[in-house]
């Protein structure tokens, strides 16, 4: 499932689609409509690292402190790290279930 998911993130045929024309339209300036297909997905991949990186950020620091405070090494910053997976996870997959609704079969919007 992960390999066809990245495939088809990757792939030139989704590109295409109307998520992808939507970036187009945000960009400002003269040149908006000649954003180049890796443009757009560079702009697809910074939008997913952002949403990874800040809450693996906050719940590993949240859980080490937590930790550090009430002397449960290693409780909490596993748990911390639980929680980091698995709001990670629901947001990206939200975010690509947006974007990419053929990715999983369509957006239930």
């Amino acid at each position: 499932m992960v390999k066809e998911f990245l495939t088809a993130i990757l792939s030139r045929e989704y590109m295409g689609k109307k998520t992808v024309e939507n970036t187009t339209s945000k960009t400002s300036g003269p040149d908006a409509k000649n954003v180049s297909d890796s443009d757009k997905l560079g702009m697809h991949l910074a939008q997913i690292a952002w949403r990874v990186a800040v809450p693996f950020l906050l719940f590993s620091i949240g859980g080490i402190k937590l930790d550090k405070n009430f002397d449960t090494e290693p409780i909490l910053s596993l748990l911390g790290l639980l929680l980091a997976v698995v709001s990670v996870t629901v947001v990206v997959y939200k975010y690509v279930d947006k974007h990419f609704p053929d990715t999983f079969g369509g957006s239930k919007q």
